[in-house]
């Protein structure tokens, strides 16, 4: 299982990654953020696996 995170500040974008990404049985998508800052936090977390990152390129 892949775990991914989504980085996008336009959260409609986001959850059409997250439901492209629900048609994948090998992708799972561990959390979506809006922030570069909330993205930093979650992946110093430990705690939480995440194997790749969707991220916004046009993100302020």
């Amino acid at each position: 299982m892949i775990n991914v995170l989504i980085v996008d500040d336009d959260l409609r974008v986001a959850e059409l990654n997250k439901y492209y990404l629900s048609q994948v049985s090998s992708f799972q998508c561990q959390a979506m953020v809006a922030t570069q800052s909330q993205a930093r936090t979650l992946l110093a977390d430990a705690s939480v696996s995440i194997d790749l990152v969707l991220l916004d390129i046009y993100m302020q």
